[in-house]
């Protein structure tokens, strides 16, 4: 299945108080998430999506419905919401598959700041995946902005140094973004892809010396 996008899973959706010690439950979590979709926050939508496409934190696997809400996030202008809702027209999750569509989402979600939006594209045109012309030049172009956006994406444009696709190949140049991906800060979110980024930057990195 094609789709890196790390779904949103943080599901602490109520503000609260300082001090309050009112403690959440997947039940309270996912309809607060639902409550604030429907008031239009278009981040509540990408948590109610997640929570229907993994079928965690007490609510049933559902494609139709975490497309239903990835669709509100995106449309309301979620980076990530666009990121999800490209990786189910992609993968065909809950709709039709239209890989042409996903590209033109996932295009969106990385205009937006989606960095997962901008690797993910970046490997359908590095690939010629999707239906979509092998351009390398312009895949390269995705990953420097995915670089940008987050230091674990460098993995992603020193790779393409390392192997000279897209731009010169510079060996050092590779190393130095395999370095800054491999020393990038860690989320503690087990579903933080970017985590999965870094750790195989460290592993090339070891492999190059």
């Amino acid at each position: 299945m094609f789709g890196l996008s790390a779904f949103l899973l943080a599901i602490t959706l109520a503000p609260r108080s300082a001090g309050a010690q009112t403690a959440s439950t997947p039940d309270s979590d996912f309809s607060t998430g639902v409550t604030l979709c429907n008031t239009g926050d278009a981040k509540a939508c990408n948590v109610v999506g997640a929570m229907y496409a993994t079928g965690m934190h007490g609510v049933k696997l559902d494609h139709t419905q975490s497309f239903k809400y990835f669709e509100k996030s995106c449309d309301a202008g979620h980076p990530i919401g666009c990121a999800n809702l490209a990786n189910q027209y992609y993968n065909g999750l809950g709709v039709t598959m239209d890989r042409a569509h996903a590209v033109a989402v996932y295009q969106k979600g990385c205009d937006l700041g989606a960095v997962t939006a901008c690797v993910d594209l970046g490997v359908i045109y590095r690939d010629g995946k999707g239906g979509a012309a092998k351009d390398q030049v312009y895949s390269a172009k995705l990953f420097v902005h995915a670089c940008e956006l987050s230091p674990a994406a460098c993995a992603s444009i020193a790779s393409m140094y390392e192997l000279g696709w897209g731009v010169p190949k510079d060996l050092a140049r590779a190393k130095a973004l395999y370095d800054r991906s491999c020393h990038a800060p860690r989320s503690d979110l087990a579903e933080d892809i970017q985590k999965v980024w870094s750790t195989a930057a460290c592993n090339v990195l070891t492999r190059m010396k």
